[in-house]
């Protein structure tokens, strides 16, 4: 069932088996797992079904250092969470990914891929994509090809769309008939208290912005809220720090627009490298290929892994063509010229190019970290400090 926090009484106390704190990507596929068994589950969610400026403010806090997406945008406090304007873009991490790399601090998994692959395959369908296939060949064809690379240098790699899937929409109907799993929106965890011992949490402590205070107490709590509000949960209640590692290593996407790239064939498509419905002997999926290093490389080199997903098809007129957005017009003349052969458009005409947007690996760096400001918010939780 879904129920809305903000009616129940003060003070009151919820009791379950499990409590989860965020119904996002991760809140969700938990509960989704659990919503016709036995256990008792309660899932708190900050937000509604919907957006709405006093719960959006919670997520505001100070960005220090390196720029960052603003804060209140970057993360979403609704049912779904962020996946709310997730564009969909999946794929397991390489086997490589998992491994100790030379000249690299801080990377290397304590396991290797094949771990996770029985919770990949899990996973496919939570995600609503196709068949769990990520070979290359298995997706190209005569209409649909991946560039003839040296492969000791680069890697075409393939990624799935869903469509993409808002995780609030696609699993509300599986919550709200839930009799195992207990919903409950506007509520927003304030505090974790632990028990006797001190090792594990046994009540989380709600707050609603409308005002009222009430608990779940649960054995087993699991604090599902994304990397900053995991870290702030943390912080904002002094548990599991002893290392002084919560908060530490954090991570997104460095993206950079980065190149221009000119095919020396005027016949090579490259819609391989382009978000496209495909099918193969397993079924149908909306794939996308992208460029990447070889894993070869970049021990090679001591790189991180980068790739160019979404080759950004663009047309760049000659210098007859007017209203560029960038001088690119000599640039285009001067590489037709080196085309032995094969002349350059006529004037007036155009030739397409494709602009390169690049994802480069964040490398672990301990000092990019989640802290709490001096600032609080409604619900007087300090503000997170990034």
């Amino acid at each position: 069932m879904i129920l809305d926090a903000r009616s129940l009484d003060e003070g009151s106390q919820i009791d379950a088996d499990l409590c989860i704190v965020g119904a996002g990507a991760a809140g969700i596929t938990l509960a989704r797992e659990l919503a016709r068994g036995r256990l008792r589950v309660c899932l708190l969610e900050s937000g509604g079904f919907s957006p709405d400026a006093a719960t959006v403010d919670l997520n505001a806090g100070e960005s220090v250092g390196h720029p960052y997406y603003p804060l209140t945008q970057a993360r979403l406090r609704f049912l779904g969470g962020t996946t709310n304007h997730w564009a969909g873009w999946c794929r397991p991490l390489d086997a490589a990914d998992f491994q100790a790399r030379e000249g690299l601090p801080g990377t290397g998994w304590p396991f290797d891929r094949e771990s996770l692959m029985p919770f990949y395959r899990r996973a496919q369908e939570v995600c609503g994509l196709g068949p769990f296939s990520y070979e290359v060949d298995d997706w190209t064809g005569p209409q649909s090809r991946a560039l003839p690379l040296d492969r000791a240098r680069f890697a075409t790699r393939v990624f799935q769309l869903s469509a993409p899937l808002r995780f609030g929409e696609r699993y509300r109907d599986l919550l709200e008939r839930s009799t195992a799993v207990r919903t409950l929106l506007h509520a927003n965890a304030v505090g974790l208290d632990v028990d006797e011992s001190r090792r594990r949490v046994a009540r989380v402590r709600v707050a609603t912005l409308s005002g009222r205070r009430f608990s779940v107490v649960s054995p087993r709590v699991v604090l599902a809220a994304g990397s900053i509000e995991n870290a702030r949960l943390l912080l904002q209640n002094g548990l599991g720090n002893g290392h002084d590692q919560v908060g530490r290593y954090f991570m997104d996407h460095v993206e950079l627009p980065s190149a221009l790239l000119l095919p020396s064939r005027v016949d090579r498509d490259l819609a391989f490298y382009r978000p496209h419905a495909a099918r193969n002997r397993h079924g149908e999926a909306r794939v996308s290929g992208v460029l990447a290093l070889s894993s070869e490389l970049q021990r090679r080199e001591g790189l991180a892994a980068v790739a160019s997903t979404e080759l950004e098809r663009a047309v760049l007129r000659d210098r007859a063509g007017a209203g560029l957005a960038f001088d690119v017009a000599d640039l285009v003349a001067d590489l037709d010229s080196l085309r032995a052969g094969e002349p350059g458009p006529a004037s007036g005409g155009s030739r397409r190019v494709f602009r390169f947007s690049l994802f480069s690996e964040q490398l672990p760096n301990p000092e990019s970290r989640v802290t709490l400001s001096d600032e609080r918010d409604a619900l007087g939780q300090h503000r997170i400090r990034l």
